[in-house]
């Protein structure tokens, strides 16, 4: 009677055993394609004995809580639950498939289970991180200022090498309620991912990459965004302000005879732009246009002092050829050419 206990016990304990191998597992848990606020989760549910596994889920917390913050479950696809080999996998965020907010640099704690004959079997609890938040901008300086444009210049610092698709800059006059102007466009296929991206735009009216209208001696607010996952990053708002504009002052006639006269004026030029050129014309009073002008390149040591004496004496056989004649009013100014721009002073006169 003990050796047929002995021998039962013997079969029941293996039994036992057996019964527990074809019990369901889980292999090939793993995290992928995870960003600041998302992450895919995938596993296998292993079947040897071709059980009927119809439900399975997910749980998910952040590591040191103390419970499964969030649970889902679903009904596994009909043609799928009695195979040896059952795929598994998750989309995990705000709007994904197991709804659930993630916060950028936060490791989670997560296990998958499925159930079979009303006992749930769990995989082991695995972990993964969300990339630290996004980048961030440095470096950001205008430079190349002038009267009507400049140059922005930042750098999208991006440790985690997060794959930034879009970036842009938005502008506005100082005291603007709103961006009076925005530029979005593509990062460059090669810099996406970068460490570093540099970006950079020059800004003006005409012949510039962003078509916005400078005007001088005017302070200007601008920042920088990049757009990673849908969302939109900003750089902190700096500011610089276009240089001043020449202009005339000290305009006088001296010298004056029946057919002469020397002529006087300063280009003021605060903001120490390069004048290269400068010039005046003249016509007698009561003339609908100008009679004459003369142009000539300013000496290289004064284009960019902040005061450049002008003068012209004028008559026949003079600095300036043309004719005055006794007892004649006529009328001149004074100009000076700055990027393209003529800058001229007021119209004054005199009489021979």
């Amino acid at each position: 009677m003990l050796a047929f206990l002995m021998a039962v016990t013997t079969i029941l304990s293996f039994g036992a055993v057996a019964n527990a191998a074809t019990m369901p597992s889980w292999t090939g848990i793993s995290a992928s394609s995870i960003t600041t606020s998302s992450a895919r989760v995938d596993a296998t549910i292993s079947n040897p004995s071709g059980l009927r596994i119809k439900t399975c889920g997910i749980q998910i917390r952040k590591k040191g809580a103390s419970s499964w913050t969030k649970v889902q479950s679903e009904t596994v696809t009909s043609s799928y639950q009695k195979e040896t080999k059952i795929p598994v996998w998750y989309t995990i965020g705000s709007d994904k498939e197991v709804s659930y907010s993630l916060s950028a640099g936060t490791t989670y704690q997560y296990r998958f289970y499925c159930v079979y004959n009303g006992t749930k079997y769990y995989s082991s609890v695995k972990s993964f991180t969300t990339k630290k938040k996004s980048a961030s901008w440095s470096d950001i300086s205008a430079s190349s200022i002038t009267t009507s444009s400049a140059r922005i210049d930042a750098t999208i610092k991006n440790p985690s090498g997060l794959k930034i698709k879009a970036c842009g800059m938005q502008i506005r006059e100082k005291g603007a309620s709103s961006w009076e102007k925005s530029i979005k466009e593509t990062v460059t296929s090669s810099y996406q991912t970068k460490k570093s991206i540099p970006v950079y735009y020059t800004i003006g009216a005409t012949g510039q990459e962003v078509k916005y209208t400078l005007s001088a001696n005017t302070t200007y607010q601008y920042r920088f965004f990049f757009v990673y996952n849908g969302k939109r990053y900003y750089s902190s708002v700096k500011t610089f302000k276009t240089k001043k504009a020449p202009s005339w002052t000290g305009i006088s006639a001296s010298d004056i005879t029946t057919s002469s006269v020397r002529v006087d004026a300063t280009i003021s030029n605060p903001g120490g732009l390069t004048i290269k050129t400068c010039g005046m014309q003249i016509r007698k009073k009561g003339a609908s246009s100008w009679e004459q002008e003369i142009r000539e390149t300013v000496t290289s040591s004064y284009q960019k002092k902040t005061s450049i004496p002008v003068w012209y004496t004028i008559g026949s056989g003079k600095e300036f050829n043309y004719t005055l004649r006794a007892d004649t009013t006529y009328q001149y100014r004074f100009y000076c050419v700055y990027n393209g721009k003529r800058y001229y002073s007021a119209v004054k006169s005199f009489t021979t």
